[in-house]
């Protein structure tokens, strides 16, 4: 029997999912993003933060909007593109969020910001044979208490990101300098917001929050899709209060500082000066353990992932294991070394991803499926040739075509469905 719906019920459920959703994409290593663009951009912080907001939180909600649609299973989005595309599209995002980037990322600067300084002699290596160690024994003997751990550790750690804003925002610190960016900020800002890859973790958590309401009796899609936006909106107003409260403050630091600062050192310098030596002590615990948190969980995940879709041909134990090896090799090289190396991967992955979640929000305007594989196809090549001349391998002008023009000419196929649809009722 479906649920008796009222307003204040609705209400409730839809914040309690805002909320819930929020704290699950937010990660402690994320905050080291807005702060390096922030510290960066400098005077022209706006720019660079109406970049990073459009591809991080802008995206997440229309993932959001997408994954609801598909009734949480991103296999469906995918399947106008070829039977197999959604699976393979979720198995590189979980390789993504997994042991080749966001794992890694985790364990380097919980070392970085924690360790390097305070334990003398203590490799990088070293660290993260120990960290993945731990990693691997609550993830081959899953306990409760890392899920305990995490389901207070989370509204603690945006408790004291909450207060370091309102006191950053009140009390600044006002040394801004001139940016160190080069070229165009807003678009350096927008490839920034994809390191986050918020947007990708909405193809995994839709099954979870859809899984949340029918356990609360939902059972109408329209409903569920309802509330599924409305939550998005809502996380997405706190990750934007988070990630652009933390760019402001970076910026008004950024004559404070060098420009040639790592991350792990501005956010170490920033919660110094706002909450004192004890405070930072407070925060950097936090902080590591949030990133152990997550480092578990998407080990596990990953594990999951290929047990269940190679129907145990891929076992779960040595998916992780081998998980927990790449992740201590990769954290051994540093956080700045992940981050460039994330860059190229992410640039082509991003375009291919929004452009799956462009086409399937407006789904019922498209009348031929041959549009999915051409716009998706078209979109591959182009963020290809944009990240390979981005990193200097090829001339702009190889096939004699600008780079911006490859954009045009991919996203041109979006283009036809809407003049089908009006050619449609002009015949009606």
């Amino acid at each position: 029997m479906g649920k008796l719906y009222n307003k204040n019920t609705t209400t409730r459920d839809t914040i309690i999912l805002g909320f819930a959703f929020f704290a699950t994409m937010f990660g402690a290593g994320n905050l080291i993003f807005p702060l390096g663009l922030g510290h960066a951009s400098g005077s022209d912080w706006t720019t660079a933060a109406l970049g990073y907001l459009s591809s991080d939180v802008g995206l997440t909600i229309l993932g959001v909007i997408a994954i609801f649609k598909a009734g949480g299973s991103s296999l469906k989005m995918g399947e106008k593109v070829h039977p197999k595309f959604g699976l393979f599209i979720e198995g590189i995002i979980i390789i993504c969020l997994g042991p080749l980037i966001a794992i890694p990322r985790n364990g380097a600067l919980t070392y970085e910001l924690v360790f390097q300084n305070t334990i003398p002699g203590l490799s990088a290596l070293m660290f993260a044979a120990i960290y993945f160690s731990i990693t691997l024994f609550f993830v081959i003997k899953p306990t409760g208490i890392m899920e305990k751990i995490g389901k207070y550790l989370a509204p603690t750690l945006i408790g004291l990101v909450a207060i370091i804003i309102f006191k950053g925002v009140f009390f600044p610190i006002n040394e801004i300098a001139e940016p160190s960016l080069e070229g165009d900020i807003f678009r350096k800002g927008f490839l920034e917001g994809y390191q986050t890859m918020d947007a990708l973790g909405t193809v995994f958590m839709g099954a979870v929050l859809i899984a949340a309401l029918h356990e609360k009796g939902y059972t109408d899609k329209k409903k569920i899709i309802k509330i599924g936006v409305n939550a998005g909106l809502i996380a997405g107003g706190l990750l934007g209060f988070v990630y652009g409260g933390v760019l402001f403050l970076a910026s008004n630091m950024s004559g404070q500082m060098p420009a040639e600062a790592s991350r792990p050192d501005l956010l170490a310098n920033l919660i110094q000066q706002i909450l004192g030596a004890e405070g930072k002590f407070m925060m950097d615990i936090v902080i590591a353990v949030a990133c152990l948190s997550t480092s578990i969980a998407l080990t596990a995940i990953t594990g999951n992932f290929f047990e269940k879709h190679s129907n145990g041909k891929i076992p779960y134990k040595p998916v992780v294991i081998i998980t927990v090896i790449i992740s201590i090799f990769l954290t051994s090289i540093g956080l700045d070394k992940i981050i460039v190396f994330a860059g190229p991967i992410l640039s082509i992955l991003y375009p291919v991803t929004i452009s799956l979640i462009l086409l399937y929000i407006f789904d019922r305007f498209i009348i031929f499926n041959w549009i999915y594989p051409i716009a998706i196809f078209g979109v591959l090549i182009y963020s290809i040739h944009d990240t390979l001349t981005g990193m200097g391998l090829i001339p702009i002008n190889i096939f004699g075509i600008p780079s911006w023009l490859w954009m045009v000419v991919c996203f041109s196929a979006l283009l036809l469905p809407i003049r089908t649809f009006r050619q449609q009722l002009v015949k009606k």
